[in-house]
């Protein structure tokens, strides 16, 4: 990791039908995808705990979970466990054999620092490309929320979303989050999503960490 991240979180999100009040942290230990303790520790007072008809949210060991009714998303900020994390997902998927998947998301999210209040709005200028706001208003155009698609270069359906905005983690900081999405029109089995998730998982890490990586380097160069 480039030394002037601050902070990073990976994610794995797949659109379908699901019932959230099942999947809780018991049945993650029911099938035998985390330990009895882990998810008995997810389901303590002051644990995070949330379980609505609508959704369940709760923390599994180093794995944030979510789950909706039209969605499921496993999440960690530590890079020694995205391997875990997708061995994760990928065993919970390939046990919800009825599933309907329409779309399935990497993501990959960092704050950087710039150091400096006139780096940061260098860095705003290089990714906003401001020319012609600084041209068209006399005063000054800051970057406030900046939102990109990019088209796959590879064969799947979908796009690479980019999403860039200050940082609310750190001074003079700048968020960058890639939304590697993939779309289903047919819909996919849960053992499908974990075959697919199994080999493009990293891939798609390489992609995204290399253009995360450009994004930092870029904007900080003197």
């Amino acid at each position: 990791m480039l030394d002037q991240i601050e902070s990073t979180n990976f994610s794995m999100v797949v659109i379908a039908p699901f019932a959230p009040s099942v999947f809780q942290p018991v049945w993650f230990a029911d099938q035998g995808l985390v330990g009895r303790e882990a998810a008995v520790a997810a389901t303590k007072d002051g644990s995070g705990f949330v379980l609505f008809e609508e959704a369940a949210k709760f923390t599994l060991g180093i794995f944030d979970i979510t789950v909706q009714k039209d969605r499921m998303q496993v999440l960690t900020t530590r890079e020694d466990g995205v391997q875990p994390m997708v061995d994760l997902f990928v065993a919970t998927m390939s046990l919800v054999e009825p599933l309907k998947a329409t779309a399935l998301g990497f993501n990959f999210a960092v704050h950087f620092r710039t150091g400096s209040e006139r780096g940061w709005h260098k860095a705003g200028d290089l990714l906003a490309g401001k020319d012609f706001w600084n041209a068209a208003w006399p005063k000054h155009v800051g970057l406030l929320n900046l939102q990109l698609a990019l088209s796959r270069i590879d064969d799947h359906p979908g796009q690479v979303n980019v999403h860039v905005q200050p940082s609310g983690l750190t001074q003079f900081g700048v968020f960058v989050n890639i939304n590697d999405h993939f779309d289903f029109k047919d819909g996919k089995s849960g053992p499908e999503i974990a075959s697919f998730a199994s080999a493009e998982w990293q891939k798609s890490a390489y992609r995204s960490t290399a253009l995360i990586e450009k994004v930092v380097k870029e904007s900080l160069r003197e």
